[in-house]
């Protein structure tokens, strides 16, 4: 499903690799074909925070696609494990707000 960023200005498709945030009770997703995982509050469907990565992994060859993969890399969900299609690696991230 899409969901609409935190003014309203412009609707979000293609999330993905969705992760569940306890400590804020909000929802990690990544946006196909776009480098950035965004933050929805569950209670309105909004974005309220957006984080952009594309400076991650660059340059990268044709062969190495899109961000594609999410999830929590500690039990305390402060750290995330981030890769895409056909990455040779994984990076671990912390999300700051």
């Amino acid at each position: 499903d899409d969901v609409n960023d935190r003014d309203g200005a412009r609707t979000i498709p293609l999330l993905n690799e969705l992760e569940y945030d306890e400590h804020t009770h909000t929802l990690l997703a990544n946006v196909w074909y776009e480098d950035v995982i965004v933050r929805i509050d569950m209670n309105v469907g909004e974005v309220i925070e957006l984080y952009d990565l594309q400076t991650l992994f660059y340059p990268r060859s044709r062969n190495e696609d899109c961000m594609n993969g999410i999830a929590w890399a500690n039990e305390e969900h402060t750290e995330l494990w981030v890769t895409g299609k056909f990455w040779p690696w994984m990076f671990r991230v912390q999300l700051e707000e």
